[in-house]
């Protein structure tokens, strides 16, 4: 990501002033659980039969995350001079002063790469630290669940889980190398839709 571990001048450490790695700005997360009113002790299909063996006793779940990006640093990589005193990637690159942002954003250019340049040889980078804002993410895990009754106290349970159930793809990484050739694009994205079935027995 865009985390800097070394200063890149330790002489000049406001130059380091910035966003923290881990600054998310804004995240929303939501658990919900649901069961449905059909079945033993519900309103609808209580008593024995195959409708209810089929439609009851069912629970409806399943977990919501909204999140802004978090930030990323424009950088060099494999400076001579960087890599010679045991570092690599702290140098960053020059703001040309244009805007970071693009109104709509894509993999092919999550941000604007014309504010970005190397800086001269020999000279620090004046770009600030944490100034790209990656790609947010929008999750939604869901999980169906079916229980079957067995007695006073023991019951099975079969359970459907699904995650990212839209299958929305959940960008993680861009490339902030200014000399890298994927300069500005995404580079890495998360677990698609997964579904994962289990079967409990609770006594």
């Amino acid at each position: 990501g865009g985390t800097v571990i070394v200063a890149q001048n330790a002489f000049d450490l406001a130059a380091e002033r910035g966003l923290s790695s881990y600054d998310q700005r804004h995240r929303f997360t939501a658990d919900y659980l649901v069961e449905l009113p059909f079945g033993h002790d519900r309103r609808w299909l209580n008593t024995p039969g195959v409708a209810r063996a089929l439609f009851g006793d069912w629970q409806w779940s399943g977990d919501w995350t909204i999140a802004s990006g978090m930030p990323f640093t424009a950088r060099v990589i494999g400076n001579f001079a960087d890599v010679n005193r045991g570092t690599n990637g702290t140098l960053r690159a020059d703001y040309t002063g244009l805007p970071i942002a693009l109104g709509n954003p894509t993999v092919g250019e999550w941000f604007n790469t014309a504010a970005f340049v190397t800086p001269p040889a020999g000279e620090f980078g004046h770009a600030g630290r944490n100034t790209i804002i990656g790609p947010g993410s929008r999750l939604f895990d869901m999980a169906f669940t079916k229980v079957f009754p067995l007695g006073d106290v023991r019951m099975l349970e079969m359970r459907a889980q699904v995650s990212n159930i839209f299958n929305t793809p959940q960008f993680t990484s861009i490339d902030t190398g200014v000399n890298s050739p994927s300069f500005g694009r995404v580079i890495s994205v998360g677990s698609m839709r997964s579904i994962q079935l289990s079967a409990r027995f609770r006594f």
